[in-house]
């Protein structure tokens, strides 16, 4: 069975056939080109025989023979050949056969010698031209013999001797072949005039070619005894004679009367001689004649027949003529008119000439403009083609042969080509699936055309439908796509959404203006978008640009192809291009957790261990939001791997079971996932498989801590198995001031330290979480309440004796109670009233830490104090702090005093300088 490309299949008895699309994108271009012109050529020769033309010599005309061979319907004949295998004239060359008068022919007689040696030979013969002496009284020739007498003894009278003859002559010379026939026609007339009407066989009328009795032969002859009746005229009509004899050119025509044999006459009674007489008239001796063409001057269709030479010498017999019209004949046949003309004309003598030939006539024939036929059952004229990508355009058509009657035996077609075609494949028509090896000529590119020679294929088959195929290079040599971001042309390119892209397809530059169309083929392999380019003067035709818009232009493998013919508009096409690129959209992926809730930021799930978890993924393209169901996504984690299920909505879920693993711990799951042209996802989430726990502490239900000091809680953190847990992160909730933890020594145990420095005075609840990796967080809550240090401020004495204008001290013990701990860096702590009461100065009084919590206060006075005893109140004050008041007595009294010379004086003179100084306290 033959396929559509032109490939054939053997299909079985109990085997079907089927076709199957895979596809609907179109992977090769079909159809039909301008058909091929093609001309067919074939002969017929014809064989014509005993062709007869005639000279009539009453008219001097001459007659034709017009041959014809027949042609084929549509066919025209532009030449005529003719073989001429046998020209033969039948006509007579002797001159005046009529005896009109004595000319040309030669009078005589012949006596042979005497039989009897002792007689005495006196025969008498008469040979001559009798002007008057025919049927109807016009010349004709005359003969008589007498005989001669003798008496043997036993035997007398007048003898006559065999080969005695009266008779005429006449030498002729005929210039032509071999002597096919020859024929004789005369009348003749005899008497035995001495023997009164009896006619005896002893005497003959003869026509011989020579003499008969020298090696001649007769071409006719009459015994006396066999004519019908004396002293009439008789005619012979027309005798054939035997022509073997007869060689040419020279022959000597005898004709007369002879004696046959020995003869003498008998009779005692009376002494009449039998003097034999004869008369002949219109001796025509016709001679049948190979003739050369130019013997009769034959010409065909007005052309002079040549001659064929042997040697350099004509063959008589033979002549050959070709002929060409100056419009050929398209009327049905084709013509070989041969005429011809004696020579000399008129021929001499005038006698009416038969010219007969033989003739093999070879019409050659040609049918112009036959288109071939692409399509054999509904003979649609076109020349079919299919072309894949990027391949050499593959060309398919029929020559439809109908070779008219008798031309089959050189019969020929060609088909005129374009000059890229390269025809490569020949079938006849009854075996359409083999490549003929012989029977074809030429086909290759730049030849022109293909000739199919179908003679020497077959001269029995070669009607029907003639298979030819071929190829010619691809219009489109090259189709490339524009990459926007590289700013160049490239053979293929992998885009994302929102690029724009165009097309070039590059053919030769002679195709310029040709049209090139585009059809962008999407996944699914619908037309996505056609366009159109015209190619330019150097062979470009770029498209216009197209964006893939991420809503409208799907990820996949997409397809761009180019196709072209080599027409415009009125054209044929004899060329074809076809050219197929592909190139893809994708799109970027995003990855959303779904389950377990609360999951998305972390990526992380605590799970108690044993138990199963959840995972459900959404996977989305990140272009145009659509879920993405379809893709393969996978996990591999430390129980195993597998695949996640396909929900189908573009969601994929699988639920691991901690009991798989060995012991706690954070194990991730790796994930992957992909599809074709999306970007593959590669991820990790973690499962935290996590023991339960308890978080225990024996200061529950709360502490209390003095502000500014560090208050401790005891922690103790196990698992579920009792199991102390070590390296726990502790977080509290304690915002008021700094907090940290120390982890002791023994397992499990935890001491959360509370800072307070800057924590108001109140009562808190403090919540404390305790986690370690893989263990479940726990969390309790505890009372803290910050409360003022307890302290005392213990004065050195209760009463101080101030002279005015002096000061005095005291000193002031400032302890922490609650720790037993000296306060340090409280001096601005300690107050007192002594500036409402002494008189305004430069200073009033000073507090100053001479060591940890011993603060010494300095009261001052003026000499203007009034003297009294006073009152003075301390207030120790400090944030947090216990506050103490208390009240020291301050006297101010008079205060003794000294004078005295602190240095020797030394003896001065007069008017110098002493200088003394004096100690005053």
């Amino acid at each position: 069975m033959e396929l559509e490309n032109g490939d054939s299949v053997h299909v079985g008895p109990d085997e079907v056939l089927r076709k199957y699309e895979v596809s609907s994108v179109p992977t090769q271009v079909t159809g039909s080109g301008t058909a091929l012109n093609g001309s067919e050529y074939g002969n017929r020769t014809d064989t014509f025989n005993d062709e007869t033309m005639d000279y009539d010599s009453d008219s001097g005309d001459t007659t034709t023979s017009n041959l014809s061979v027949p042609l084929g319907e549509e066919w025209e004949s532009y030449r005529v050949d003719a073989d001429i295998t046998d020209i033969t004239e039948n006509r007579t060359w002797v001159e005046n056969s009529g005896f009109d008068d004595s000319s040309t022919w030669n009078y005589t007689y012949h006596n042979e010698p005497k039989t009897y040696p002792n007689s005495t030979e006196d025969n008498e013969f008469i040979s001559e031209w009798d002007s008057d002496g025919d049927e109807y009284g016009g010349g004709c020739s005359f003969f008589q013999i007498e005989g001669y007498r003798y008496d043997t003894g036993d035997q007398w009278g007048d003898w006559y001797d065999p080969g005695d003859k009266a008779y005429t002559t006449q030498n002729i010379s005929i210039n032509r072949g071999e002597i096919t026939w020859a024929g004789i026609s005369l009348d003749y007339y005899a008497d035995c005039v001495g023997w009164s009407g009896y006619m005896t066989g002893f005497f003959e009328l003869f026509v011989s070619i020579g003499d008969p009795d020298n090696g001649g032969s007769y071409l006719w002859s009459k015994q006396f005894d066999a004519i019908d009746d004396d002293n009439v005229w008789f005619p012979t009509d027309m005798i054939a004679t035997d022509a073997s004899s007869l060689n040419l050119p020279n022959l000597s025509i005898w004709a007369g009367l002879r004696v046959t044999q020995l003869e003498w006459y008998r009779s005692s009674s009376s002494y009449n001689d039998i003097i034999p007489q004869g008369r002949l008239d219109n001796i025509v001796i016709y001679i049948k004649s190979k003739a050369i063409p130019g013997d009769i001057n034959l010409k065909m269709n007005g052309e002079t027949v040549s001659n064929v030479l042997d040697g350099g010498d004509p063959v008589y017999g033979l002549g050959t003529a070709s002929y060409s019209p100056v419009t050929p004949w398209n009327q049905g046949a084709a013509y070989a008119n041969f005429s011809w003309t004696p020579s000399p004309n008129p021929p001499d003598p005038n006698f009416d000439i038969n010219v007969q030939i033989d003739a093999a006539v070879t019409a050659y024939a040609r049918r112009y403009n036959v288109s071939t036929i692409y399509d054999a059952e509904n003979f649609l004229v076109g020349d079919s083609y299919s072309v894949e990508n990027a391949s050499d355009v593959n060309w398919q058509t029929n020559f439809y042969a109908a070779v008219p009657g008798g031309y089959a035996s050189n019969y020929f077609f060609n088909i005129s080509l374009p000059q890229n075609r390269d025809i490569n494949y020949v079938a006849q028509p009854t075996d359409r699936t083999t490549n003929l090896s012989l029977g074809w000529h030429y086909g290759d590119p730049g030849d022109g055309l293909v000739n199919v020679s179908a003679y020497e294929v077959t001269v029995d088959y070669q009607n029907g439908f003639w298979l030819l195929k071929g190829s010619s290079p691809n219009m489109i040599q090259n189709l490339e796509v524009w990459n926007q971001a590289l700013s160049q042309w490239s053979r293929t390119e992998v885009f994302r959404a929102n690029n724009d892209t165009r097309f070039r397809a590059t053919v030769p530059a002679s195709y310029e203006n040709n049209i090139v169309n585009y059809s962008i083929y999407a996944p699914n392999g619908s037309i996505w978008t056609s366009l159109q380019a015209t190619v330019d003067s150097n062979g470009y035709a770029i498209s216009d640009y197209v964006n893939f818009d991420p809503y409208n232009a799907s990820v996949g493998s997409w397809e761009v192809q180019a196709t072209v013919v080599d027409s415009v508009p009125g054209d044929v096409i004899r060329n074809v291009g076809f050219y197929r690129r592909e190139f893809s959209i994708k799109h970027s992926t995003d990855i959303s957790v779904k389950y377990p809730v609360g999951s998305d930021d972390t990526w992380t799930k605590n799970v108690s261990y044993g138990d199963p978890v959840l995972l459900q993924f959404r996977i989305q393209d990140a272009d145009n939001g659509d879920l993405l169901p379809g893709g393969e996504m996978t996990y591999s984690w430390a129980a195993g791997s597998g695949s996640l299920n396909d929900m189908g909505t573009g969601e994929y879920s699988v639920t691991l079971n901690t009991s798989q693993v060995t012991s706690r711990g954070a194990y991730p799951v790796s994930l992957e996932w992909s599809d074709d042209f999306y970007d593959t996802i590669s991820t990790v989430f973690t499962v935290n498989a996590i023991f339960d726990t308890e978080l225990l502490s024996s200061d529950a239900p709360g502490i209390d801590i003095p502000r500014g000091y560090v208050g401790q809680i005891n922690l103790y953190y196990e698992d579920e198995e009792s199991n102390p847990i070590s390296g726990a992160t502790i977080i509290a909730n304690w915002s008021h001031d700094g907090w940290s933890v120390e982890e002791e020594a023994e397992a499990g145990y935890y001491t959360i330290n509370l800072e307070t420095d800057d924590s108001p005075l109140d009562t808190y609840r403090l919540e404390i979480t305790a986690s370690q990796d893989y263990c479940e967080s726990r969390t309790i809550s505890l009372s803290v309440q910050v409360r003022e240090l307890f302290t005392s401020a213990i004065p050195s004495t209760s009463q101080v004796s101030l002279p005015v204008g002096y000061q005095s001290s005291l000193t002031i013990t400032y302890r922490d109670t609650d720790h037993d701990q000296p306060i340090t860096g409280a001096a601005d702590a300690i107050s007192c009233n002594w500036s409402e009461i002494h008189s305004a100065g430069e200073e009033n009084y000073t507090v100053v830490e001479t060591s940890p919590c011993k603060y010494e206060v300095t009261l001052f006075s003026e000499d203007s104090d009034v003297l009294d005893s006073y009152d003075v109140v301390f207030n120790v004050e400090r944030y947090a702090t216990q506050n103490h008041t208390f009240t020291i007595t301050v006297e101010l009294r008079t205060h003794l005093t000294s004078l005295y010379l602190d240095n020797p004086i030394e003896p001065t003179p007069y008017t110098g300088e002493i200088e003394a100084y004096v100690v005053y306290y």
